[in-house]
C-alpha cells in the first residue's frame, strides 16, 4: 500500500474531480475545507453526490475507481496538517487531469499543437496554455477540441485516451 501522504493526495484528486462537476454542491469554501480535514469520508460523499445528482459518466466512474483503489480503507479519519497539505495538492492538481486529457488525445491522434489550433481556429499558444493547465478552455472550445480529436468531451475532462 502506498504511503499515507500519497493516499491523501489521491483523495484530494477525487474530491477535486467531483467538485469540478458539482461546484455548487462540493466546491463551496466550507465544504472544501471540511473535506481536507476528513479526506476519506469526503471522497466517499463526493462520489455519492456525483451519483445522486446524475453527474457521473462511466469514464469518470472508472477514473475515480482507479484513483480510489490505491487508498487504504483504514486511512485516518482526521487528517493532520501534513496530510491536509497533501490533500490540497491533489485537490488543486485535479484540474490538470483535463489538461493532460487534451495533450494525450492530441498526441494519440498524431497532431501537433499547431495542427489542432488550426483545426479549431485558435493560436498554438492557446493549445499550449490549455495543455499545461495554465488556462482552462471554455465548454464551447472543449467541444470543438473533442470534435477535432474525434472523441467525447468526457475523455478530455477525465484524462483518458
Amino acid at each position: 500500500m502506498m504511503d499515507t501522504k500519497k493516499q491523501a493526495y489521491k483523495l484530494g484528486q477525487v474530491y477535486g474531480l467531483a467538485a469540478k462537476y458539482l461546484p455548487d454542491v462540493l466546491g463551496t469554501p466550507g465544504k472544501v475545507t471540511t473535506a481536507a480535514l476528513t479526506p476519506l469520508q469526503a471522497a466517499g460523499q463526493a462520489i455519492m453526490a456525483l451519483h445522486t445528482n446524475r453527474a457521473i459518466t462511466p469514464d469518470i466512474d472508472v477514473r475515480l475507481a482507479d484513483i480510489m483503489q490505491d487508498v487504504d480503507p483504514d486511512f485516518p479519519a482526521l487528517a493532520d496538517l501534513d496530510l491536509q497539505g497533501a490533500w490540497w495538492a491533489g485537490y488543486y492538481n485535479a484540474g490538470k487531469i483535463e489538461a493532460q486529457g487534451i495533450a494525450e488525445n492530441r498526441k494519440a491522434k498524431g497532431l501537433s499543437q499547431a495542427q489542432l489550433a488550426s483545426a479549431i481556429g485558435v493560436l498554438q499558444k492557446d493549445i499550449s496554455r490549455w495543455e499545461t493547465g495554465k488556462v482552462k478552455p471554455s465548454d464551447d472550445t472543449l467541444a470543438k477540441i473533442a470534435a477535432a480529436l474525434g472523441c467525447e468531451i468526457g475523455r478530455l475532462r477525465d484524462g483518458n485516451i
